[in-house]
């Protein structure tokens, strides 16, 4: 599915979250702006589609993982590089209940899991990439459900 850039439903501009999360080409892009540079450590980050394993927009708490690297106040923001369950994970989170967790395989990164304004949206979004791809494919969940 390569091309130009392809937008994934982001945060909304009223946040103090600025952060986009794009298709461009064959990767995933997740580009920070502003402090939250500052915060994650980080400017952007790049995954291969091909290398996505699942999806799932399962919550996650603010006491989980060993912070590595970033930004971390329980209750406000969960930003930068975490170790959970002895796999590398990237956190841009101020509601938890607003992420979307992709998993990788064969990525500098295990997993990251990321704040947006539609997480079902954005799941269903990267599940036309895993469902595209031949050969086994991980799952793709929402709130513990299969997305169609």
């Amino acid at each position: 599915m390569a091309g130009a850039a392809k937008h994934i439903p982001e945060r909304s501009s009223g946040d103090s979250v600025a952060h986009r999360m794009y298709v461009e080409g064959d990767r995933l892009v997740v580009e920070f702006e502003g402090l939250e540079v500052v915060e994650a450590i980080k400017r952007r980050l790049e995954f291969s589609l091909e290398h996505i394993a699942s999806v799932s927009t399962e919550p996650h708490g603010w006491w989980e993982g060993l912070r590595v690297g970033g930004t971390g106040l329980p209750g406000v923001i969960k930003e930068g590089r975490y170790v959970v369950d002895g796999k590398r994970v990237f956190f841009a989170m101020r509601h938890p209940d607003r992420c979307v967790t992709v998993e990788f395989k064969d990525e500098p990164y295990d997993a990251i899991v990321v704040e947006v304004d539609d997480k079902e949206a954005v799941a269903r979004e990267l599940a036309r990439y895993v469902r595209a791809r031949p050969g086994p494919r991980g799952p793709v969940s929402g709130q513990g459900a299969q997305i169609a």
